[in-house]
């Protein structure tokens, strides 16, 4: 299931602000439905799993280390400039940005069509990805990490769903329900296909 988690591995500069927003809401309502599908488990160290969307120029991210079973409003953050070079963020919210928001942002700016990013764990996906036909990293690479970015961008191409080795899926919409219902999607195709029972 990856590595244990330790936080964020980038520098942030936080302003603290409550985010006002209807997507909140929506966020919210996916993080519960894919803690309920067993997407987003309990780590060591926190809680696997987070959701993005974008937000006119920016995107609003689940909180480092948040259960999504229990999002509250406080647990949403708006990122406002990410940069890979640096490995540093800018946002505003009450809690610092998922440990993921530069892997989001890569995902943003690689895909301008993208409107929603929702990364979970189920590591059924991964024992049954080739009956799936999914594509998956060629390495386990640590969380948060450049690599991780890298060897992402190296197999998304116009794919909507992937794997990361040893660290989860990551779902892709033009609207977060079209991110949750990939998630769905699969969840029926391995009962279906791959006799797993949930």
């Amino acid at each position: 299931m990856g590595n244990e988690y330790k936080g964020t591995k980038f520098k942030t500069r936080l302003t603290e602000a409550v985010i006002e927003s209807s997507l909140v809401e929506e966020i919210r309502n996916w993080s519960a439905i894919l803690a309920r599908n067993n997407c987003a488990p309990q780590l060591t160290g926190g809680y696997g799993g987070n959701l993005s969307c974008r937000e006119g120029t920016d995107f609003l991210i689940t909180a480092s280390g948040a259960n999504l079973a229990n999002l509250n409003n406080q647990q949403v953050v708006r990122v406002v400039h990410f940069d890979l070079t640096s490995m540093e963020v800018a946002a505003e919210g009450c809690c610092l940005p998922s440990s993921e928001t530069i892997l989001h942002g890569a995902i943003y700016e690689a895909r301008p069509e993208i409107m929603a990013v929702f990364h979970g764990h189920y590591p059924i996906f991964e024992e049954n990805f080739v009956q799936l036909g999914l594509r998956i990293t060629v390495r386990a690479a640590e969380y948060g990490s450049i690599d991780l970015v890298q060897d992402v961008l190296e197999i998304l191409g116009e794919e909507n769903f992937v794997l990361l080795r040893n660290h989860g899926f990551l779902s892709l919409g033009r609207t977060m329900q079209e991110a949750g219902e990939n998630i769905l999607r699969i969840c029926e195709t391995l009962k279906k296909q791959c006799n797993v029972k949930k």
